[in-house]
């Protein structure tokens, strides 16, 4: 019995983390970025390129601010289906006519918007087009809010998770980053711009799942709701630092190359971890916990990494007449290989004896991702009127034997128009993007349920797979931004001899 409580704890620390460094980059910030869907990495002429290229703001003088909040809706359903019993238990397929009952009519649903802001001042200066700024931001991620449950000695608890069949792997997961930046960028020579920036970045994250108890004598049937055992996990990660640098270069008039890149970023912070007692181990008179069970502290220390980026993006530009970019988006989802979780004095008791839990390490398998940017802008009837369009498709991080309800990342194509209007100076803009994920129905996912306890004390023949199932995702994203420029709305200050003089000249 000794060894059985302490994978019972370390289970519940494990589990409590499957979507950590998720929070999957739909797509590029800000309004204008994300009206080109993207595609504005060759030279970025605005302080988005903070985020997309820190060379372009070479192209900006005197001061400059924007502000843009872009509204994005995830909308998400999941319909589980079976094989999930183990076919080496006796009765399978009767378990799995009745888990099937239990799904059918309970498909899970999730639709959550979440603001993304963005903020950033900059000053161009005439010598060497130096441009100094500063922003801050988070990019554009979903959440995923299946539902929440009732507290397990409520009566309610027993009908209410057999309408959540994703309940084994996400309740709810609400992942949120935080950067602050500053860059500097200059032209050493015309037509070449050279820019890097750095950046404090926090991490944070929110999420809910269910665990199972698999008791070798008993439960008598797979995913009994009297041995959930829900557990919410929270992330609240200290200010880390990383880099980015980048390089634009106009070989001839009108065409632009660009590319940049951002380090890796390493995440340690502390977590809380709070977990309820299953039903069956409630004393249903007193509501008092049995066998003495309980965990003693909740503090852990959790460690990851997050993807590196690397751009690249072709422009040409017939000034007063349009802009048209094709860009290429590598995100190194590979490098997040493992989270490392430290339990800092946390134990496990049951029947008086207490067990310590060890440093775990959870396997990942994410993989790279590529996307394709196409986007481009109308300057016809611009300062009255500019138009912007775009379209993306980028790969899957997460293997399709693997997603499931807390990780829906699937290959996704995507579409945004834009519109603006420049006055005194003052720029208003508008844009919109829908993001299709390719649907997905699994009848070999690789996602089991949690062993908490092994033999003798527990049984695998009740531990279902609780990925298969069909997976539908879309996102509806808005945007809208203020900026301006002072040299424009002044009427004097130097203009560049840039790709950027049509614009600041208006």
């Amino acid at each position: 019995m000794r060894a059985g409580p302490l994978l019972a704890a370390t289970a519940v620390l494990s589990s409590a983390a499957p979507a950590l460094g998720a929070g999957f980059y739909i797509t590029d910030i800000g309004t204008r970025g994300m009206g080109r869907a993207g595609a504005f990495v060759a030279a970025p002429d605005s302080l988005l390129a903070i985020h997309y290229n820190p060379a372009g703001l070479a192209l900006l003088s005197g001061f400059h601010g924007e502000a843009s909040v872009s509204m994005v809706d995830f909308v998400a359903r999941f319909q589980r289906s079976c094989p999930c019993t183990p076919g080496t238990t006796d009765g399978a397929a009767a378990c799995d006519a009745q888990l099937e009952a239990d799904f059918a009519g309970n498909e899970a649903h999730t639709e959550t918007p979440i603001a993304i802001p963005f903020l950033a001042f900059g000053y161009g200066l005439p010598w060497l087009d130096t441009t100094v700024a500063v922003a801050a931001y988070g990019p554009n991620s979903g959440r995923h809010n299946w539902g929440d449950l009732p507290a397990t000695n409520s009566p309610l608890y027993e009908s209410a998770a057999r309408a959540s069949p994703q309940r084994y792997r996400a309740l709810d997961v609400d992942n949120l980053e935080a950067n602050l930046a500053l860059a500097v960028a200059f032209s050493p020579v015309r037509g070449l711009r050279i820019g890097a920036s750095g950046y404090a970045y926090a991490t944070g994250s929110d999420q809910g799942l269910t665990l199972w108890t698999n008791f070798d004598s008993f439960p008598e049937a797979p995913e009994d709701p009297r041995f959930d055992v829900p557990v919410q996990f929270q992330l609240q990660n200290t200010w880390g630092f990383n880099w980015g640098v980048g390089v634009s270069w106009e070989p001839i008039e009108g065409l632009s190359v660009g590319s940049s890149f951002r380090a890796l970023r390493k995440i340690r912070g502390q977590g809380k971890l709070q977990a309820q007692l299953p039903r069956f181990l409630i004393d249903p008179s007193t509501g008092q916990p049995l066998l003495g069970a309980q965990v003693n502290g909740d503090d852990v220390i959790i460690s990851l990494r997050v993807a590196p980026i690397w751009r690249g993006g072709v422009q040409y530009r017939l000034p007063g007449w349009f802009r048209a970019e094709g860009a290429v988006v590598w995100e190194g989802w590979s490098t997040h290989d493992k989270i490392t979780i430290e339990p800092q004095g946390v134990s496990f008791d049951l029947q008086g004896d207490r067990f310590e839990i060890p440093v775990l390490y959870l396997d990942r398998q994410w993989r790279d991702t590529w996307a394709v940017r196409i986007g481009g802008e109308l300057e016809r009837f611009e300062p009255y009127l500019g138009l912007r369009a775009g379209y993306f498709y980028e790969t899957s991080a997460v293997p399709e034997a693997r997603v499931d309800a807390a990780r829906i990342d699937r290959p996704k194509h995507g579409v945004a128009l834009g519109v603006a209007t420049t006055l005194y100076g003052i720029t208003v803009e508008l844009s919109g993007m829908y993001v299709r994920l390719a649907n997905h129905e699994s009848t070999d996912s690789q996602i089991v349920m949690t062993r908490i306890f092994t033999e003798p004390t527990g049984s695998d023949r009740y531990l279902t797979t609780v990925g298969n199932g069909a997976v539908r995702g879309q996102y509806f994203i808005g945007s809208l931004s203020l900026s301006f420029a002072l040299d424009a709305l002044g009427g004097t200050g130097a203009r560049r001899k840039t790709a950027a003089t049509f614009e600041l000249g208006k």
